[in-house]
């Protein structure tokens, strides 16, 4: 671990990773969870980005538990409205 941020590589790049996040930890975290009890499982996110939707108007925090490092490597994101999970998502970034 460096600097509170875990650096795995593996074949297809380098993914960093939040202090909380493990497999087995993000697979507890479901729709209709809390921000804190996200938080609390976790940990504190990478990177959180407030959307605005123009379909209704209305603010989606996107927060990154997980992102390449530079090159290819995974995103693991969480969606929230009213600090609720609405969506979860794991991708490459090739």
């Amino acid at each position: 671990m460096i600097g509170g941020y875990l650096f795995v590589r593996s074949m297809e790049g380098e993914t960093i990773y939040g202090d909380g996040y493990s497999s087995r930890n993000w697979k507890q975290i479901e729709k209709g969870m809390t921000k804190d009890e996200v938080f609390l499982i976790l940990g504190p996110p990478l990177e959180n980005k407030i959307w605005w939707y123009s379909e209704d108007k209305q603010n989606r925090e996107q927060l990154l538990w997980s992102k390449p490092k530079e090159g290819k490597g995974y995103f693991s994101c969480i969606w929230f409205y009213k600090s609720i999970v609405i969506r979860k998502k794991i991708w490459s970034s090739d």
